[in-house]
């Protein structure tokens, strides 16, 4: 049975595969330099990372899980 941590960690792995290839094309442009190209992927890489970001937030454990006290 799926849960819905098994739902955001097969998210985040598509975009970690998305942020992959953004990089590759980003790579792929700056060796041609074709800045303009370069520029937008760095963006989507960035925005895609900060989007993975965001997921990973929602597997950690709260602070009451962990047996803190919440502030």
């Amino acid at each position: 049975m799926s849960t819905a941590s098994d739902f955001i960690r097969e998210e985040i792995a598509q975009q970690l595969s998305q942020v992959a290839a953004f990089a590759a094309a980003g790579s792929a442009q700056a060796q041609v330099g074709n800045d303009h190209a370069l520029a937008f992927e760095v963006r989507c890489a960035a925005a895609a990372l900060i989007a993975v970001a965001s997921l990973v937030e929602h597997l950690r454990p709260s602070r009451q899980q962990r047996g803190e006290r919440a502030a």
